[in-house]
């Protein structure tokens, strides 16, 4: 089971409406578990008290990996709320095997399909209800013994397409509508102790292009001790139609310290 405490949040500390999955996958093989916990409590001028949980279970095999991600953030400020939201995210990403990559060519075991499904809602975003039905294409980068790498590891790139089902709390929402999804995930060791990694995702409405979400985190992570890492993410996300009264980009700061066993 891996525990993860989050320790310190910066600038600030609240989620956007839109999620990086890509950051969430996990390269351990089997089936694991992963908890995550953050809060954070302050008094004097003004009182704040923030809190975020999440739980993940995955499968990982050599040519599929499933898992399961939900997570929940609260926060109240002067004894009025101000964030409430919830999410559940369903993935199966599957790898083909060198026997279809024969057949297939030059697909070979550096190719995949995946599926997935989404249920979002933050009530001080201005969004009652946000569902996804997708699926896409995945490449994997290989190194040179031919042995697949793992996406956190090296390289990968998606291409494919979701449906969306979006209610807004001020007004009705688009409703259902077809979304483009693309990402591009990238990690390099820079020194056995340490590497900088790179993801972002494009995604635009189908029927009009202008109307489109950028999601990104770049950032670097040491490893401290055998099992402790320490991890500093800059994310920017930004949506080019956002609802009312909520800002199109949103810049936040993580620092977090990682105990895996």
């Amino acid at each position: 089971m891996r525990l993860l405490f989050l320790l310190i949040l910066l600038f600030p500390f609240y989620t956007f409406s839109q999620v990086n999955i890509e950051s969430q996958r996990s390269s351990r093989k089997g089936l694991l578990t992963t908890i995550s916990i953050g809060s954070q409590l302050k008094k004097g001028n003004s009182d704040v008290f923030d809190l975020r949980s999440s739980l993940r279970l995955d499968h990982n095999t050599t040519s599929n990996h499933f898992f399961v991600l939900a997570d929940y953030e609260y926060g109240q400020s002067n004894g009025s709320d101000y964030k409430d939201s919830k999410f559940v995210h369903l993935r199966d990403t599957f790898m083909f095997s060198e026997d279809v990559g024969n057949i297939i060519k030059r697909f070979e075991s550096s190719w995949g399909v995946e599926g997935f499904t989404q249920y979002q809602s933050d009530n001080f975003s201005d969004l009652e209800v946000r569902q996804l039905l997708g699926f896409g294409l995945r490449y994997q980068e290989k190194d040179e013994t031919t042995v697949k790498i793992d996406i956190r590891d090296v390289l990968a790139i998606g291409l494919g397409g979701m449906l969306e089902y979006e209610s807004l709390i001020s007004t009705e929402g688009d409703g259902f509508f077809f979304r483009l999804t693309s990402y591009i995930s990238f990690r390099n060791k820079v020194e056995k102790s340490s590497s900088f990694f790179l993801i972002a995702y494009f995604q635009p409405k189908l029927l009009d292009l202008y109307d489109f979400r950028i999601l990104s985190e770049l950032g670097w992570e040491w490893k401290i001790q055998e099992k402790a890492f320490i991890k500093n993410a800059l994310r920017f996300n930004y949506d080019s139609r956002p609802p009312q009264e909520v800002d199109p980009y949103d810049l936040s700061n993580v620092i977090s310290l990682k105990l895996d066993w």
